[in-house]
């Protein structure tokens, strides 16, 4: 069976918060304690770049930053879930692969927020990121 087939996700698996520093830059020290606390609370997985993540004030480079700095310091040891939701399917591909390059074991994706697409566009969307990624996909629903 493969990866994408089954996930060990259990237990508490929270959307953390991105911190940001007073110049409104990523404050990836920041990010390190936080994590390292989170880990030491006996969180069993984390979720990064989602809503609470603001993942809507994130430049790309930003989110992959995010990736690469959560995903080298703790995705050997935690499950990681890589908030990838964007726009069109190729921007959330780019990011599933960045997440995937830095040990992240999951990707959370919305259907393209703020736009209306019917339910045969949200599957062509969903298949799409599919075939090419090739972590697991948590569909993340707003109604």
């Amino acid at each position: 069976m493969s990866k994408r087939s089954r996930v060990n996700w259990r237990g508490y698996i929270p959307a953390i918060t991105t911190p940001f520093d007073a110049d409104r830059q990523l404050d990836l020290a920041g990010l390190g304690r936080l994590l390292e606390w989170l880990e030491a609370e006996g969180m069993h997985g984390l979720v990064l770049a989602g809503t609470t993540g603001e993942w809507t004030s994130l430049s790309p480079a930003e989110r992959k930053q995010l990736f690469a700095a959560a995903g080298d310091q703790l995705g050997k040891r935690l499950p990681l879930i890589a908030g990838c939701s964007a726009f069109t399917a190729p921007e959330v591909i780019d990011f599933a692969q960045a997440a995937a390059d830095h040990h992240f074991e999951g990707v959370l994706v919305t259907p393209p927020p703020y736009l209306r697409p019917n339910a045969d566009e949200i599957v062509d969307f969903y298949g799409e990121i599919s075939k090419h990624t090739p972590l697991p996909i948590c569909v993340y629903n707003w109604p």
